[in-house]
């Protein structure tokens, strides 16, 4: 039996709130970062994210909006990133992103153009003060530390570090 008079309140919370399922698949992901594939791991990121919120990358027109990323299940954000630190020394993944993006004067909710960029310069996505396409990303071991994931779509929801509140979010929820 699960409870004693002791935790019974734990594994009545338990009981009650079941870990949510993942809505995304992660085996091709877990794939391509174990062969540091870092091209397809990329795509294969991008592609569940827009599966999750219901995109599809195909059309040409998939971004993904500020409400999205509120939304975004934590299980797959967390996972999804727990899947990028574990391939490489911890050198990628949202939260090495994160990181970089707080420690170049960003704060989250707001945006000022001048740390913006300079957190672009810091991860590799601006160079020469132009942002870089996403066939131009590094898909190298030698890329900087939180250059991926990465994607034109996804960086939108840095600027104010929408992506990053979630995160944060998450955390508090776990």
């Amino acid at each position: 039996m699960c409870c004693n008079s002791w935790n019974i309140f734990i594994c009545y919370y338990k009981n009650q709130n079941p870990q949510p399922e993942l809505i995304g698949n992660y085996n091709q992901l877990e794939k391509h970062l174990k062969t540091q594939d870092w091209q397809k791991a990329n795509q294969e990121t991008i592609d569940i994210m827009l599966k999750v919120t219901k995109q599809n990358s195909e059309d040409g027109e998939a971004f993904f909006k500020v409400d999205e990323i509120e939304k975004f299940p934590c299980q797959d954000l967390v996972r999804i990133n727990q899947l990028w630190q574990e391939s490489y020394q911890k050198k990628f993944g949202f939260s090495v992103q994160k990181s970089k993006y707080e420690e170049t004067g960003n704060v989250i909710g707001e945006y000022k153009e001048n740390t913006f960029n300079e957190f672009g310069k810091t991860v590799g996505w601006q160079q020469e003060g132009i942002w870089i396409s996403d066939q131009e990303l590094n898909f190298s071991s030698e890329a900087l530390p939180g250059h991926l994931p990465s994607s034109a779509i996804l960086r939108d929801t840095l600027r104010k570090g929408e992506l990053f509140s979630r995160m944060n979010a998450c955390s508090r929820n776990r």
